[in-house]
């Protein structure tokens, strides 16, 4: 795990759950960007992807630095994996 002090964002609650965000990238695919989210619960971290075709969003998050970007790549993706991740919530914790 990343340490998560400098740029966390804090996500809204999950089931009553603060998650985080530590790290979020992006990689070119064929008309869109594959998007990997890293979120943090309590000291255990995982991994979601999903892919984006707002291209102009992306762009507009790939001009964002530190956790403002992370939060903008986030969001591009946040309809595709928060099911995901309330999946991860439950099974972990």
């Amino acid at each position: 795990m990343k340490n998560s002090t400098k740029n966390t964002v804090e996500l809204p609650n999950f089931k009553g759950k603060q998650v985080n965000i530590i790290y979020a990238s992006s990689f070119p695919d064929f008309e869109s960007e594959k998007i990997k989210v890293e979120v943090e619960y309590e000291g255990l971290s995982e991994y979601f992807y999903s892919y984006t075709t707002d291209l102009k969003g992306f762009d507009r998050a790939q001009e964002l630095e530190g956790k403002e970007k992370y939060k903008a790549l986030y969001n591009l993706i946040c309809n595709d994996i928060d099911q995901d991740i309330l999946e991860w919530l439950v099974i972990n914790f």
